[in-house]
């Protein structure tokens, strides 16, 4: 497995069907799923630099940075059925692999968790990392400093949620938004 295969599947894993309906919407997950049914997805190419996958008679290329940014071979010009299907079908991958894997080492393992611990921490450290340069390079300079003001003026007791179990969201009330991340970086923001 490449190190993409990893960053991907480690992404993929924390997303939920509220984070597929954010990306795309209900509908095109409920037929991705259907697709699935229909026909596996397989794995067609893997390189150091991107993974496709075949989803019925199309292709769906992935980089590191995630299912948002996928493209595939359909006439869609956004996130469509195929690149949810291929998603679902790499994190059903992902899943099944690592429950065969943790069941063996779970009872040794079980003795070692410490429930204080924060499965969400790395995703705070991830996004709280991002870099001052690479936020201005992402929103431009006039975006950066909207959003900095925009912070300074919330009202944190009521103008902000945090919340989130397998990724972080975080949800403004004026204007009522919400942004979900599974890891990356700012691109990989996924507004809803």
């Amino acid at each position: 497995m490449t190190a993409l295969r990893d960053t991907l599947l480690e992404q993929l894993s924390r997303f939920d069907d509220a984070a597929f309906e954010a990306l795309a919407n209900r509908g095109l997950l409920r037929r991705a799923r259907k697709d699935l049914e229909k026909q596996d997805a397989v794995i067609l190419e893997e390189t150091a630099t991107h993974l496709e996958v075949g989803v019925s008679e199309h292709r769906v290329r992935f980089d590191v940075r995630g299912p948002a940014f996928a493209q595939c071979t359909c006439p869609a010009g956004a996130v469509c059925q195929h690149i949810l299907a291929a998603a679902l079908a790499l994190q059903n991958q992902a899943a099944h692999s690592v429950s065969s894997s943790d069941a063996a080492a779970a009872p040794a393992e079980a003795a070692h968790e410490d429930p204080a611990t924060d499965p969400l921490r790395e995703l705070h450290v991830s996004l709280l990392g991002i870099p001052h340069a690479v936020l201005v390079k992402h929103a431009g300079k006039a975006g950066y400093r909207w959003a900095w003001q925009f912070v300074q003026d919330l009202d944190p007791e009521s103008g902000l949620s945090l919340a989130g179990e397998r990724h972080i969201v975080i949800g403004f009330r004026h204007p009522t938004l919400t942004f979900r991340y599974m890891g990356g970086g700012p691109e990989s923001l996924v507004a809803d």
